[in-house]
């Protein structure tokens, strides 16, 4: 729809045209009934809003009352800046309101930014979108717990940006003399629960790479509920977050129906080229946003998986070699193909715990000797001659490849879900990169606080909003229980000290909260993942495509 503006005197003398303000939505309804936008208020305004509320001054909305209306409602009678810091939840929104001179026009985030919004500004235009094409000029996101305005006018416009501050949230009723992970707990349980699609006929869908963050979120799922958890895999040799899934599904506890968690594999060819996902990721364009981008358009935009099997995902042989023996106790082990113990603070130690170095592009982060052993073992369960990697399919170990069926089986499945789970956030939140360890080192707790200030305070910029460009393109929808506003209000009041513990190794000193959780709930908690790019295979790509013919 278009809002004409009054010609200026300028426009006027010389017969030019009239200035307009256009408005353009595209709604993704995921509930009943579809609310038209943009939203007409009264006086004359307009609300664009893209995302999800869940409560509103610590109470959920009324029942059977949609988010819009209800933001709608709010925004007809107080000003932005008196409403969000009361709103709990993942979302942006524009409200356009007439003045005397023209209009006013306030772009509005959450407080973390989880909903993109990036603004264009040039000498006679500006554009506020979700996603702007990457060839307009001067493209950059709009800040998280903020207000921009702009105020048009026919002779131009004026930006002025205003911050705000979320009211502490009110946490769920929690036991008398909690402790911080049973605190902790119940108020993952609950931003999880608020997160689930409620008027869906599909089950929900985690993605789910098998490390701590992914399987304690799968933990925490209402045991009686149907879910999915989507496993990627780039390229043609079995990548780790493969492995990390398998193993960690097969060690999640049995659920009353046993069949209502279901681990779906999506296993997609590294793409010629990742030019299709500069729109995505722009203002960013490091290799690394590309690859980031690329998991999550190939997930969003995937119409069909397959179920895992057993006996053709992962023999048992591959299951007993287990894979990852950190459990996160502090203690050593030794692994059948050598002597001695991991040495915990060496680079890459072998992740069959032979006591060796593990080699880098290794899909299982083993040595070579426990990566052939490996493939010896499986391929005499399978018949023939297996390997897992490419780093050593061409030493010994055979030719690189998956055992796997193709999509289109007795087990392929819709992924009809418009609504994605993710881990994001608990890394950033409770010390889970090297560099808070290495932090550390330098100056203890207080800098790893620091750290971790810092992490989150970049979260929007960094991650989120270019995440939600890359599933938000394909019909999907990010949501993030750990980002809820109650549990980062609640890892941002504890000491450090009862988030991590360093003295420990890797995989049990680092984000050794969850990992508490985790066993409370039955689950491991001490598998070490590597991040997303590496572990789904997407930053092997980069090789690829560089070996290719041009």
């Amino acid at each position: 729809m278009s809002l004409p503006l009054p010609p200026s005197a300028s426009a006027s003398a010389e017969g030019g045209r009239a200035s307009f303000l256009y408005l353009f939505s595209s709604v993704l309804s995921l509930s009943a009934p579809l609310t038209p936008q943009p939203i007409a208020l009264p006086g004359g305004c307009w609300l664009q809003y893209n995302g999800e509320i869940y409560a509103y001054g610590g109470k959920p909305l009324p029942a059977g009352v949609s988010d819009s209306s209800f933001l709608a409602e709010l925004l007809s009678s107080s000003a932005p800046l008196s409403v969000l810091p009361l709103l709990s939840g993942e979302f942006s929104f524009l409200l356009t309101r007439p003045t005397a001179a023209g209009y006013r026009v306030d772009a509005c985030t959450d407080s973390l930014g989880r909903r993109s919004l990036q603004q264009s500004l040039s000498a006679g235009a500006f554009s506020l979108a979700s996603d702007l094409p990457p060839d307009f000029p001067g493209v950059e996101n709009v800040p998280p717990a903020a207000v921009r305005t702009f105020l048009v006018t026919p002779e131009g416009y004026a930006v002025s940006t205003a911050g705000y501050s979320v009211v502490a949230p009110v946490p769920p009723p929690l036991p008398p003399l909690s402790s911080p992970r049973e605190t902790l707990r119940l108020l993952l349980a609950d931003a999880l629960r608020v997160r689930l699609p409620s008027s869906s006929p599909l089950p929900p869908t985690l993605l789910f790479s098998g490390g701590l963050d992914s399987s304690l979120l799968a933990l925490l799922l209402p045991p009686d509920l149907p879910a999915s958890l989507l496993s990627l895999q780039l390229g043609p040799s079995l990548v780790p977050d493969r492995v990390s899934a398998i193993l960690s599904y097969r060690s999640l506890p049995k659920r009353n129906p046993p069949n209502s968690l279901s681990l779906l594999l999506l296993d997609l060819p590294h793409p010629p080229s990742l030019s299709h996902l500069l729109p995505a990721a722009h203002p960013q364009s490091a290799p690394m946003d590309l690859n980031l981008s690329l998991c999550l358009a190939s997930l969003a935009s995937a119409r069909r998986a397959r179920r895992y099997s057993p006996a053709r995902d992962l023999p048992p042989a591959l299951a007993a070699a287990s894979l990852d023996r950190t459990a996160g106790d502090g203690g050593s082990a030794a692994g059948k193909c050598g002597e001695g113990t991991i040495n915990y603070n060496a680079r890459l130690p072998c992740r069959m715990g032979c006591g060796g170095r593990g080699d880098g592009g290794c899909a299982l982060g083993a040595c070579r000797g426990c990566c052939l052993g490996v493939g010896k073992r499986v391929g005499r369960f399978v018949g023939g001659r297996a390997a897992f990697c490419g780093r050593h399919a061409g030493r010994g170990g055979g030719r690189g490849g998956v055992v796997k069926g193709a999509v289109g089986g007795e087990d392929d499945v819709e992924l009809g879900g418009r609504v994605f789970l993710s881990g994001l956030g608990a890394d950033e939140l409770f010390g889970g990169y090297g560099r808070h360890r290495t932090a550390f080192l330098r100056g203890g707790y207080p800098e790893v606080r620091r750290e971790l200030d810092k992490d989150v305070a970049r979260l929007w910029e960094r991650n989120l909003m270019r995440d939600d460009r890359a599933a938000g393109g394909h019909g999907k929808e990010l949501r993030y229980p750990f980002l809820d506003e109650r549990v980062v209000a609640f890892a941002c009041s504890l000491p450090p000290p009862s988030l991590l513990d360093f003295s420990l190794p890797q995989g049990a000193g680092d984000k050794k909260i969850l990992r508490d959780v985790a066993r409370d709930l039955g689950g491991e908690g001490g598998r070490i993942k590597r991040a997303l790019q590496f572990g789904s295979g997407a930053a092997k790509g980069e090789r690829w495509r560089a070996r290719q013919p041009t």
